[in-house]
């Protein structure tokens, strides 16, 4: 897996229960959450604010793919 992306809210889970369950199994998968609620609890994780445009989620996508390679490169 190179990156998550996951809503926070789904019908049959929660994207964050999702997200602490990769990092912990699988901690360099870098994840991005989504949300339409501006006051979700997701520190640790890279998150964007639904609605967002293709540049935001492309930064996110950046972000979060350059912390995985400088943090690969420093090991």
């Amino acid at each position: 897996m190179d990156l998550i992306v996951s809503d926070i809210q789904m019908p049959n889970g929660d994207g964050l229960s999702l997200a602490r369950a990769v990092g912990v199994s699988h901690p360099a998968v870098p994840i991005i959450l989504v949300s339409g609620n501006a006051h979700s609890e997701v520190s640790g994780f890279e998150f964007v604010q639904k609605p967002f445009s293709e540049n935001v989620l492309l930064k996110a996508v950046r972000n979060v793919l350059g912390r995985k390679s400088r943090t690969a490169c420093s090991d």
